[in-house]
């Protein structure tokens, strides 16, 4: 018994022995790194303690901890381990690799690098230490080493799909498309149900302009891992840029509830509910994604122009102010469409557009040369682009000039970046081109490669910065010559936009410095229109709601386009006009109820504000007989609904801005023949329409000449519109084909 007694601590004294001491440490850390592989992470931490507590100098314990406090969000503890490792064993690569990841992480850029590069130098063929020395490049904005240590690693290990999908984003972020789709294939080769792989691939296609495919590629990463939240993200934001608004809504919803604190879930979010009427409620998704987000200072645009869509003007100005401070002007990119309506200045409308077009990127088609230039005559070859070729406001005034064009001089290209609604307009536009092409679903790069196949001598975009517009097309550089013309009231700021075609009131001469393109003058006004213009049978005032006997003042422009200084001067003319109403048209029912709230406040008993739905055109356009005057708004006027409301005989009051978006309506008015219904001062504006009202003698003088200018001056006579835009559009030809750059001029009738 005492020999049995004794000899326990005999065999542990045995134990402590420096060499089974490491046995058992090492036995220990085997241990661990089979618990690691079974995903039992307590169990392994265990064993590398153990192994420590048994060999303090086991590096590849502490090895194992460090990848373990890593993997758990200690990064501080992760860092000290990998250290001491390092110190153990010098030329522990893995080591220096992950110490190159936590170095990066934490800013220590040069630092994450130089680990990097000693572990594959230890290593040249640790594929994982190029990848990861790939990433420090990648954080610390070294895009070309990034790239090329990417490649090396894809080299030692062509099966990692994850390195792959790395490599595409990083090519991607630097324009190199073709590569990074190439990239991104290869990785889904690899493993076709990686979701991370299929949304990268959405991200490669929506860049480029393949919004179809986007889609296509978004949703298989939701339906790989429905619980993916970033790619419900960007789903989200290409629903909504194929008008499937209500399943945007949808993945807009899951986003934000995956990831609460993200500040994009909450912006596309709220650009889908903004797209299906819900508007308070996308005014609070910007303001929660301001909230997660302060910098982002261009969301305070996004929440006022939200706003003004409902008439909600409280504070407005103020946010307005403040939103301008913030973004566009210390150079973040905003939508240049949602300042006109804020800012009535055109040095902010340039200011603002140069900073969106700095976004795009100027990638000329270097592999498609110029064709040579033909000595034989050929008809002038002119393509128009735009998104709205069906049933809109644009393609309505466009309609008659594509008709007229003559034949025998000019060829018609006509590019269409919009859906198809199958209506006679559609039809009619379509059939007025010698060639239409519906580009829809052929991305930015290769629709620019189809349209300079065509060999145009001027390419005319319709959309400028308005919905739908694809101005990445234009940054290709398929034509020679390049015009900004209809769709956009103001400049582009862009160096591949050679034109604007204004006239002689939206865009004096003198006004020159607020735009990038030069000035081109036809004769009267820059808007064409359609002559056919169907009017349908003209309803009684009161199946519109209206009083049979009391003086009808209207404005039929897009609420978005009221202010509260304007609505200011229309309440006192309700005031001062007893037995008046005003008639404005409601596209949603929070403005309706805005309205009337701003109404009884001004002390103006509400229900003398009547508002009026939507309807087609051509109904639209007889109702608007029934009104006695229209009042126009300020900073942004009535373009397409002033000469709508002038072709029904309805006198349009306006007042001049110093923008090209508030001078339109005095054009249309100088075109037809009533100059003295353009005042210059909202004091001058509200006189003239108190005066008109009281004055019934006065104001059938105005109807009468209008109805009888209609027939005969040149805002309505499109032949005479058509033989001016040609010779424009020759002038510009000309000046390209004699090697002379772009230069303003005004058109001269003959």
């Amino acid at each position: 018994m005492k020999q049995r007694q004794g000899s326990a601590p005999a065999r542990r004294l045995v134990l402590q022995s420096p060499r089974q001491a490491k046995a058992a440490a090492h036995g220990a850390y085997a241990n661990g790194v089979g618990a690691m592989v079974a995903g039992q992470k307590a169990t392994a931490a265990a064993f590398y303690e153990s192994a420590i507590s048994l060999d303090p100098a086991h590096g590849e314990a502490h090895h194992g901890l460090a990848v373990l406090a890593a993997q758990d969000g200690r990064p501080a503890e992760a860092l000290s381990l990998l250290e001491r490792t390092i110190a153990l064993l010098p030329d522990h690569a893995e080591a220096r690799a992950n110490l190159c990841v936590l170095l990066s992480r934490t800013g220590r850029h040069a630092e994450a690098i130089a680990s990097g590069r000693k572990a594959v130098a230890i290593k040249p063929s640790y594929a994982g230490g190029h990848a990861k020395l790939a990433g420090a490049y990648d954080v610390a904005g070294d895009d070309e080493a990034a790239i090329a240590a990417y490649r090396t690693a894809i080299a030692l290990s062509p099966k990692s799909s994850d390195v792959h999908f790395l490599l595409a984003e990083v090519l991607r972020r630097v324009g190199r498309l073709d590569d990074a789709f190439q990239a991104c294939r290869d990785g889904l080769a690899i493993d076709p149900k990686r979701p991370e792989g299929h949304n990268t691939l959405g991200i490669l296609y929506q860049q480029s302009g393949y919004t179809k495919e986007a889609f296509e590629a978004y949703f298989q990463a939701v339906t790989l891992k429905p619980d993916y939240a970033l790619a419900h993200i960007n789903l989200c934001a290409v629903l909504c840029k194929i008008a499937r608004f209500k399943e945007a809504e949808v993945s807009g919803h899951i986003a934000t509830r995956l990831l609460p604190d993200s500040s994009a879930a909450s912006i596309n979010h709220a650009m889908a509910l903004r797209y299906t009427g819900r508007l308070p409620e996308a005014i609070e998704a910007y303001r929660r994604a301001l909230a997660i987000d302060p910098q982002r200072g261009e969301l305070l645009i996004d929440i006022a122009n939200t706003r003004q869509y409902i008439c909600d003007w409280s504070g407005l100005e103020a946010e307005q102010d403040l939103a301008a401070r913030v973004s566009y002007r210390v150079g973040k990119p905003v939508s240049p469409f949602s300042i006109l309506t804020s800012s009535p200045s055109p040095v902010d409308h340039l200011d603002c557009a140069r900073v969106w077009a700095s976004a795009l990127t100027l990638e000329p088609l270097e592999d498609l040369a110029d064709p040579p230039r033909s000595s034989e005559p050929r008809r002038l070859r002119v393509g128009y682009l735009s998104a709205d070729f069906y049933q809109h406001a644009t393609t309505t005034l466009i309609a008659e000039l594509l008709e007229l064009h003559d034949r025998s001089r000019f060829e018609l290209f006509g590019y269409s970046i919009g859906h198809n609604d199958g209506s006679a307009m559609r039809q009619r536009i379509a059939g007025s081109f010698d060639k239409f092409v519906d580009l829809r679903t052929e991305g930015d790069r290769q629709a620019a490669r189809l349209i300079k196949r065509d060999r145009l001598d001027i390419l005319i975009d319709l959309k400028g910065y308005t919905d739908g517009a694809r101005t990445q097309i234009l940054a290709h550089r398929p034509a020679p010559v390049q015009v900004n013309y209809l769709g956009y009231p103001g400049t582009m700021g862009a160096s591949f936009i050679d034109y604007i075609v204004a006239d002689p009131v939206v865009a004096p001469f003198e006004h020159a410095a607020h735009f990038d393109e030069r000035i081109v003058h036809l004769p009267h006004c820059y808007q064409p229109n359609d002559n056919r213009r169907a009017i349908a049978a003209v309803p009684s005032r009161a199946e519109c709601g209206l009083p049979e006997d009391g003086f009808v003042f209207c404005c039929f422009n897009n609420p978005y386009k009221f202010t509260s200084q304007i609505f200011a001067v229309w309440m006192r003319l309700l005031r001062d006009a007893p037995k008046s109403v005003l008639w404005l048209f409601q596209p949603n029912t929070y403005v309706a109820d805005n309205l009337r709230g701003e109404a009884t406040a001004a002390g103006v008993d509400a229900g003398r504000i009547v508002f009026a739905p939507l309807v087609p055109s051509q109904h639209h356009i007889a109702r608007m007989t029934l009104a006695d005057l229209f009042l126009d708004t300020l900073p942004v006027n009535a373009h397409t609904t002033a000469s709508e409301a002038l072709w029904a005989g309805l006198p349009v009051l306006t007042c001049l801005g110093d923008a090209f978006v508030s001078r339109v309506a005095a054009s249309l008015l100088d075109a037809v023949g009533l100059p003295d219904l353009a005042t210059t001062s909202l004091a001058g504006y509200e006189a003239l329409a108190l005066a008109l009202a009281h004055d019934g003698p006065r104001l059938a003088a105005l109807k009468a000449r209008l109805l009888a200018n209609r027939a005969t001056s040149p805002l309505f006579d499109t032949a005479r519109y058509t033989r001016n835009f040609e010779a424009a559009l020759v002038h510009m030809a000309g000046l390209d084909a004699d090697g002379r750059p772009p230069e303003s001029f005004a058109v001269k009738e003959p």
